[in-house]
């Protein structure tokens, strides 16, 4: 089977000046989420979003969503939970941080279970927010949500559940009759360029400035170990496991690599490999590292503008996927060539923002696109099925 792209939708009633700046799979592979907003509102205050679900196991209408879950804010970037398929993280462009039950809804249509406390939330936009899975003595999981922005926050949040006497102190206004649970915050962490090596640094950048992030990504071997990507193309490794105080707040900065010449938005670790990571970068340019050395092990530049997203495919330990501007996915595999892509696909016409793969039902990947268009790639056997090599 060759690939192609199976469906592109777009929900009809949606304003068409909206992009899809996030995508992704549940963890039962069924549902795949597209958050429509805007990346350049000046007055994002006057501003709503609107999430789209469709169900892929059920007849897909292309042009109407399955369920549609209107926000207060624009959304920046989605992270569904790793074991309960109806529930959804969501970044805010105000620094809010939501969370979504997409099977309930009170009578007024809302599904919010939990938003961040105003005095702990962001103070810059929500840049990326991902679940941490980690286990404690009786090998039993433990959820957190980790969430960056460009304040050079890295906060870590637990879902609690409301006790009565807490949800009759809040502010139904604020926070909606819906939300009988809260996100407590368990960690904080903060980062500066003070952080970062001179060497690493920009030229003529001020030590005391907030380390922008701007993408990041944790390792599938250790929850608390990741790398993150800031506004000014630097790279950093990160230890999340040791506690930090709330109010004064560490820094979880252990090691830095050599930049991008421009901010990076993308960054994918390896399910194979787990040393290796892969980055993208405004620069046209894509970086495959290991987690020990500071130089790139390989570097590619595709030449095809900006390379917007990057993600490693979870079934081939040597391939991974790029997304360009011109609306184009590239596929490299590194067990055929360290230098060019084996593959190409025009997906759209405009910028492919977000890139997302089903991990359940692996032949399945989702792009969305400047101009709200979300596109579902059913993948060949010649990129999705491992080589006797990989194995």
């Amino acid at each position: 089977r060759e690939t192609k792209v199976l469906y592109t939708l777009l929900d009809a009633a949606l304003a068409t000046e909206q992009q899809c700046v996030s995508v992704g799979f549940n963890c039962s592979g069924s549902l795949v989420v597209a958050a429509y907003s805007r990346t350049d509102y000046q007055e994002w205050w006057e501003h709503s979003s609107v999430l789209c679900l469709w169900n892929l196991d059920r007849k897909v209408n292309v042009h109407k969503a399955a369920q549609t879950v209107e926000l207060k804010s624009c959304a920046t970037c989605t992270s569904f939970h790793p074991a309960k398929p109806n529930v959804l993280a969501v970044g805010m462009l105000n620094g809010d941080v939501v969370i979504v039950d997409t099977s309930v809804a009170d009578a007024a249509g809302n599904s919010v279970l939990a938003t961040s406390p105003f005095d702990w939330s962001h103070q810059e936009p929500v840049a990326s927010v991902k679940w941490l899975v980690a286990y404690n003595q009786y090998r039993k999981p433990v959820y957190s949500l980790l969430s960056t922005a460009g304040d050079g926050q890295v906060l870590i949040w637990q879902l609690q559940k409301l006790k009565s006497n807490d949800r009759k102190n809040l502010d139904s206004e604020l926070y909606g009759p819906q939300e009988d649970f809260q996100l407590h915050l368990d960690k904080r962490f903060t980062m500066t360029l003070s952080d970062v090596p001179k060497y690493h640094r920009p030229p003529k950048s001020k030590s005391n400035t907030e380390y922008g992030v701007t993408a990041h990504a944790q390792s599938h071997d250790n929850a608390w170990d990741g790398v993150f990507a800031s506004d000014t193309g630097s790279l950093v490794r990160c230890l999340l496991e040791h506690a930090s105080s709330i109010k004064e707040p560490q820094s979880p900065v252990v090691f830095s690599y050599q930049p991008h010449l421009g901010p990076c938005y993308a960054i994918s670790t390896s399910h194979a490999v787990t040393n290796l990571f892969v980055t993208a970068s405004t620069d046209g340019s894509i970086h495959l590292y290991t987690r020990f050395q500071a130089h790139p092990l390989l570097k590619f530049t595709p030449g095809a503008g900006i390379v917007s997203a990057v993600a490693w495919l979870p079934t081939r330990a040597s391939v991974f996927v790029a997304a360009t501007q011109q609306g184009t996915i590239l596929f490299y595999d590194l067990l055929r060539s360290t230098a060019q892509p084996i593959k190409s696909l025009k997906v759209a016409d405009a910028c492919l923002r977000s890139m997302s793969f089903n991990e359940v039902k692996s032949r399945y990947m989702s792009l969305g696109d400047d101009t709200g268009k979300t596109h579902i790639v059913l993948l060949g056997d010649d990129v999705s099925q491992p080589c006797a090599r990989e194995e």
